[in-house]
C-alpha cells in the first residue's frame, strides 16, 4: 500500500524549491564563472576596472530567476486590456504632462519626424511618465540571467552593453535601475537599444532615459525614426465590416490599399466610406477575434509592434494618441 504525503509536507516543499535552487545556484561553480564572465567582458570591450567593479563581488540572486521563469499567461482579453490600461487617469496624465512640455515636445516631434502625441502615449504606457520604471539593479539582475542558462547569450550581451553604458559615463552603477529583465528609464530601453538609440538631447554630455524628460522623449522618437516610423501617416483606424470579410485577408501580413478595403465593405466607424485618395497600404486585424472589434493599421502600428510585440500594447498606443488629438 502506498503512503500518502501530507499536505502540509507538499505545502512546505513547495514553499523550500525557491530556496533548494537558491542553494544550487551558489555552489562555488558560480564564482569560478563570475571570474571567467569579468575577462569575457573586457574581450568585449569594457574596460578592465569597469569590469571588475561591477562584476567581482555580484552575487546571484534566485528572485530573479523566478520572476523569469513565473511570468504571468495573459488571459484577458482585448477589451479588458483597454479598460485596465486607457483609464480616466492615465489619460489626465498624458494631458497634463503633454501641456506642461510641449515647446519640449514639439521640438522633438519635428527633430525625429514622430508626432508629440505617440511619443506621450509611449512614455505612458512604459512608465507612467517615469514613475514606474523598475526597481531592480540591472547589473546584478542581468548577471543572474546570464548564469541561469536559459537565455544565457542574449542576457550576457546585455549584461556587456549595459557595462559599456557605465564605460561611457552615462549613469552610475548604483542608479543603473530598471525592470528585473534589463528594461530601463522613461521608455524602458534594453541596454543594446540603449546604445543603438538612445540621445542626449539636453546636451549635458550624458544620455539620461532616467532622469531627463528630454533624453528619454528624443530617445524614444529616435528609436521610432530609426526602424521606419512615417510622419505623415497615423497608425491606423477601428473600422466598421459591413459583411465578412475572407479569413485570408486578415492579419498584419496582408497589407492592401483602402481602396480595396473599401470594395471588400470596410466602412469607418461613422459609418462613411475610407478616405480612398490617400495612398495607404492597411492590415486588418481583431484582436479579440472576429466577434471582437476590428482595425485596419498602417505602417506606423508595425513600427510600435516592433517596439512592443503585443497587439494589445500596440493598439493601445495608438488609441491614448487619438485622445490626446492632432497636437
Amino acid at each position: 500500500m502506498k503512503k500518502l504525503i501530507p499536505l502540509f509536507l507538499l505545502i512546505a516543499l513547495a514553499f523550500q524549491a525557491p530556496l533548494l535552487r537558491a542553494q544550487e545556484y551558489s555552489k562555488p561553480e558560480y564564482s569560478i564563472w563570475l571570474g571567467d564572465l569579468i575577462k569575457e567582458a573586457i574581450q568585449h570591450g569594457v574596460r578592465p576596472q569597469t569590469a571588475y567593479n561591477a562584476l567581482a563581488n555580484v552575487e546571484f540572486d534566485p528572485s530573479i530567476i523566478e520572476k523569469d521563469r513565473k511570468q504571468p499567461e495573459s488571459q484577458q482579453t482585448a477589451q479588458q486590456y483597454w479598460k485596465k490600461i486607457i483609464t480616466s487617469q492615465r489619460m489626465e496624465r498624458a494631458k497634463s504632462f503633454y501641456n506642461a512640455n510641449r515647446v519640449l515636445l514639439n521640438q522633438i516631434g519635428d527633430t525625429y519626424g514622430v508626432q508629440p502625441r505617440f511619443l506621450v502615449a509611449i512614455l505612458s504606457l512604459e512608465s507612467n511618465f517615469g514613475d514606474v520604471q523598475g526597481d531592480e539593479l540591472i547589473i546584478p539582475a542581468l548577471t543572474s540571467l546570464s548564469y541561469d542558462g536559459r537565455r544565457t547569450a542574449f542576457f550576457k550581451a546585455e549584461l556587456f552593453n549595459a557595462l559599456k553604458i557605465i564605460d561611457k559615463g552615462h549613469i552610475a552603477q548604483e542608479e543603473m535601475v530598471g525592470s528585473w529583465a534589463g528594461a530601463m528609464g522613461w521608455c524602458q530601453f534594453m541596454p543594446s537599444t540603449f546604445l543603438k538609440y538612445a540621445v542626449d538631447f539636453d546636451g549635458d554630455g550624458r544620455t539620461d532615459i532616467w532622469h531627463s524628460v528630454a533624453d528619454a522623449t528624443a530617445s524614444a522618437a529616435n528609436y521610432m525614426h530609426e526602424i521606419g516610423w512615417r510622419s505623415d501617416e497615423t497608425w491606423g483606424r477601428q473600422v466598421r465590416l459591413t459583411k465578412p470579410v475572407p479569413e485570408e485577408f486578415m492579419g498584419r501580413d496582408v497589407r492592401r490599399p483602402l481602396s480595396e478595403w473599401s470594395a471588400m465593405g470596410v466602412r469607418g466607424m461613422n459609418g462613411k466610406a475610407l478616405p480612398e485618395s490617400k495612398n495607404i497600404e492597411a492590415s486588418l486585424i481583431t484582436p479579440d477575434g472576429s466577434d471582437g472589434v476590428s482595425f485596419l493599421v498602417y505602417n506606423n502600428f508595425n513600427v510600435i509592434m516592433q517596439w512592443n510585440k503585443s497587439t494589445y500594447f500596440a493598439t493601445s498606443i495608438g488609441m491614448i494618441a487619438d485622445k490626446l488629438g492632432n497636437k
